[in-house]
C-alpha cells in the first residue's frame, strides 16, 4: 500500500512489479558440495541455511515461495515466513518451471526467480544448467556424469573440444575422467580443463592434477577461447 502522496508513474509501471519471489532449494545436506574438501557437511548445511534466510529477508514485503522436495527445507521455509511449493527433486530447471506454473495457477503473473544466474540477469546466456540434482549422488564430481549430461543437452558435435572451467582441483580431475571414458568409448570429443584462479592467483599451478589452461581474471577467458579457436582451426 503506497504511503503518502505517490508520484505519477509511467504507463505500464505497475505491470513491471513482480508479485512474488520464487526460491528453488535442494536438500541442505547436499548444499555447497564444492566446499566438501575443506568444510564438513554440518557446516555446509548451516551456511546454506544462512544464505537462504538472507534471500528470504531480502524479499522484503514480497511473498516468498520455496520450491523443494525436502521436509527439512520445507520446515525451514515456513519457519522463516515463506510458503512452500512441494515438488520431488528433478533438477533446477524443472523446479523453476514447476514453481512458476504453480504461481501462475494461483494468479501470480510475475515473479523473481531467486537463483544466482537469474538474480544477476545472465541466465539467458545458458542453454542448460546441470547441478547436483541432475546427477545421482554416487556419481557427483570427480565422476564425469555431469559433464556428459551437459554435452548431451547441448548437442556437442564430434570431433570437437569443450572447455570445463572450474575453481577446484576436483574439476580438473573430472575433466580427465571424462576424457578417459570418452576415449574408451571411441568418441572424438575432448574436454580441456581451465583453472579459474579468481580468488588465488595461479592456484591451479599447485594442484596435483594439472589443468590444461589457467586464467586469473574473468576477462582472460575471452582471449583463451579466441586463441583456442584459432589453434583448432589451423589444426
Amino acid at each position: 500500500m503506497p504511503h503518502g502522496n505517490a508520484p505519477d508513474l509511467p504507463d505500464g509501471y505497475a505491470a513491471s512489479v513482480p508479485g512474488a519471489v520464487l526460491i528453488p532449494i535442494k536438500s541442505f545436506d547436499l548444499a555447497k558440495g564444492r566446499l566438501a574438501a575443506s568444510v564438513d557437511p554440518a557446516e555446509r548445511s548451516v551456511l546454506a541455511k544462512e544464505m537462504a534466510a538472507t534471500v528470504i529477508r531480502a524479499a522484503g514485503t514480497l511473498p516468498v515461495w520455496v520450491v523443494c522436495g525436502d521436509h527439512a527445507v520445507a520446515d525451514f521455509a515456513r519457519a522463516n515466513g515463506a510458503d512452500v511449493i512441494w515438488r520431488k527433486p528433478n533438477g533446477l530447471n524443472s523446479a523453476i518451471a514447476d514453481g512458476t506454473a504453480d504461481l501462475e495457477a494461483r494468479g501470480v503473473d510475475r515473479a523473481i526467480i531467486a537463483h544466482i544466474l537469474a538474480a544477476n540477469r545472465v541466465d539467458h546466456h545458458f542453454t542448460a544448467i546441470v547441478g547436483y540434482a541432475e546427477v545421482p549422488l554416487d556419481r557427483q564430481k570427480p565422476a564425469p556424469d555431469g559433464l556428459f549430461r551437459a554435452i548431451e543437452i547441448l548437442g556437442v558435435e564430434e570431433p570437437g573440444s569443450a572447455l570445463f572451467i572450474g575453481d577446484h582441483e576436483t574439476d580438473t580431475i573430472c575433466a580427465a575422467n571424462a576424457n578417459r571414458d570418452l576415449t574408451a568409448l571411441g568418441h572424438e570429443l575432448r574436454f580441456r580443463s581451465v583453472a579459474a584462479n579468481f580468488l588465488v592467483e595461479d592456484a591451479g599451478s599447485r594442484w596435483t592434477s594439472s589443468p590444461d589452461h589457467q586464467v586469473n581474471r574473468p576477462s582472460e577467458l575471452g582471449k583463451l577461447i579466441a586463441d583456442l579457436r584459432v589453434h583448432l582451426l589451423n589444426g
